[in-house]
């Protein structure tokens, strides 16, 4: 991702989301995100330039010849970005499905994307939080005896930024 590219993030209220919405900016691309109304002065304020409302606005319809897009929900979302793409763009996914032949057909590069351990990556991010150019969005914080009931909110989706697990108290 360079400066002048165009990318869309999905999901930008969301933990992975906000964060890339932060770095997009940083480099000096033009950002879209999707999210829910309740959240697009977030996402704004993180550095996006086009807030897509993921209930009432088809992203595929609203935007066009994107470089780059990063996909947090996969499914039907997913596989409908690549209609938002230009010749030769990237799509990248943290769900991990199979899309070979969208992205052929699309004449686009899919890249899944798998965190592994960089401390080089990670002091960089590190920097970049430490110099206020990216912050940690929390939703909220959960003592460890309720990581289940966390687990469960951020699988609902509804989680904005990260959210944190804590030692109990006591």
């Amino acid at each position: 991702m360079t400066a002048g590219d165009k990318v869309l993030i999905h999901a930008g209220s969301g933990g992975v989301g906000t964060l890339v919405i932060q770095i997009a900016n940083h480099v000096g691309a033009h950002v879209a995100t999707t999210c829910s109304p309740r959240n697009a002065d977030l996402v704004r304020d993180l550095g996006a330039d086009v807030v897509i409302d993921d209930h009432t606005q088809a992203f595929e319809e609203e935007l066009s010849d994107y470089d780059i897009v990063f996909d947090m929900l996969g499914g039907d979302t997913l596989n409908r970005s690549f209609k938002v793409l230009k010749k030769g763009g990237t799509l990248v996914s943290i769900k991990g499905q199979d899309t070979d032949d969208l992205a052929a057909r699309h004449g686009a590069r899919f890249e899944w994307f798998f965190m592994e351990p960089n401390g080089a990556l990670l002091a960089d991010l590190a920097k970049l939080m430490e110099d206020g150019i990216v912050r940690v969005v929390i939703d909220r914080v959960s003592p460890m005896s309720e990581t289940t009931g966390a687990y469960a909110a951020l699988n609902d989706g509804h989680a904005v930024g990260k959210i944190a697990a804590a030692s109990d108290p006591g």
